[in-house]
């Protein structure tokens, strides 16, 4: 009980942080990440990439995603289904409004009629959210598992977009939730080298 009640204190505490920023800063500190996700080897090299459907006050990634289409890469996006806690990936060809539905949670997802359902093994980067890091690459999300679920059986490079305030000394974590190999924040990119379950942040 002790550590679920570190979770909920720190996830209180992160989305107090996060929503402190004003819609400008969020998009301001979204525009520099941007720029260092775009130059990252792991971008630059990604056919297939995964990410996210920001919310308001999430790293927004819509420019991300518009760059992706623009240099011919192939953008995959979450649907969540919440009747079994899962994920499921469609290929987004497209951030038209009138192919987007608001599914679960809040989270935009294509209707079901546009769905390009994919296997999450055809995806060779993965970009996600996170409610907090710390720089050992330990993630800490909303609470339902659903990435932590999926990331379980990636074998490719993840990357965590977080905004600068996200990112922590450490973070409580327990045996199912999964790390990332690198956090992009709007000041820095640190890399987390994996030994074993654990992390040695490398900053750049």
């Amino acid at each position: 009980m002790e550590r679920a009640s570190s979770k909920k204190e720190m996830r209180e505490k992160l989305l107090r942080f996060r929503e402190d920023l004003s819609v400008s800063d969020c998009h301001e500190k979204s525009r520099a990440l941007a720029k260092q996700l775009r130059v990252s080897p792991e971008y630059i090299a990604a056919h297939t990439i995964h990410f996210y459907l920001s919310n308001a006050v999430e790293v927004q990634t819509d420019e991300m995603i518009l760059d992706a289409l623009r240099l011919k890469k192939r953008v995959i996006v979450p649907v969540v289904h919440p009747e079994d806690r899962s994920l499921s990936f469609s290929e987004l060809s497209s951030l038209d409004p009138g192919q987007m539905q608001t599914g679960p949670f809040g989270i935009r997802q294509p209707f079901p009629s546009g769905i390009k359902e994919i296997t999450l093994h055809e995806i060779d980067l993965w970009i996600v959210p996170g409610l907090g890091f710390d720089v050992q690459g330990n993630r800490i999300g909303y609470g339902g598992g659903y990435y932590d679920r999926v990331l379980a059986e990636v074998k490719v490079k993840i990357i965590g977009l977080a905004f600068e305030c996200q990112v922590l000394t450490t973070v409580p974590v327990d045996e199912y939730d999964r790390s990332v190999h690198k956090i992009i924040t709007e000041r820095r990119t640190i890399e987390c080298l994996l030994q074993g379950g654990q992390g040695v942040g490398e900053e750049n």
